[in-house]
């Protein structure tokens, strides 16, 4: 049993409640969470196609605000370095930069969407595996338009390599929601049996 039955059977057992209420109360919480998770997702989704439409200067000025940062987290004489050095630094960062973002915002988009489409799921975990990867196909599906969108922004081209590095990202989330449902009903389970 989760944490959360346990809460609302101790609510019924006390009698602060009724079963009637209870269950409006997971009701609410659920429609809750669909709305926010839903939201969540199209902001998200919106906040990727708006990035992606800067043209090739304005996102090069992006990474490059990045990589200025982590030179002056990493560096403490960062700001006493001279042009050229400062530049061969965000020459060398610069892809590391660019595709870490890319898997990054299609990981945080995969979690935004699988969390949407649990809230529509029961609780066995068959039926969770099949939310999760719903969100990451929505992801990588996205990662395609979002290249074919990028064809159209002066400066920046659709590159299929882009979209591995964006399903990846997405992937690498997959395996984390999985890992986190695996543990969380083994320690569910060992509760049940200590109870």
């Amino acid at each position: 049993m989760s944490g959360e039955g346990k809460f609302y059977k101790q609510i019924k057992k006390y009698g602060i409640c009724n079963h009637i209420e209870i269950e409006n109360m997971q009701s609410k919480k659920i429609k809750y969470l669909k709305i926010l998770f839903t939201a969540l997702t199209i902001a998200w989704m919106g906040l990727i196609f708006f990035m992606s439409s800067r043209n090739a200067e304005q996102s090069t000025d992006d990474s490059n605000f990045v990589i200025r940062l982590i030179g002056k987290i990493f560096h403490s004489d960062f700001e006493e370095w001279d042009s050229t050095k400062i530049n061969d630094y965000l020459g060398s960062l610069s892809l590391i930069v660019r595709k870490t973002a890319h898997a990054g915002e299609y990981a945080v988009l995969c979690f935004f969407a699988a969390q949407s489409f649990l809230q529509y799921s029961n609780t066995k975990f068959s039926s969770k595996l099949k939310m999760i990867i719903a969100g990451f196909v929505t992801s990588v599906l996205y990662a395609i338009t979002d290249e074919i969108h990028q064809s159209f922004v002066p400066g920046r081209a659709c590159m299929a390599g882009d979209v591995l590095i964006d399903s990846s990202g997405a992937f690498a989330m997959v395996i984390l929601l999985m890992l986190f449902y695996v543990l969380r009903q083994k320690t569910a389970g060992r509760k049940i049996h200590q109870a």
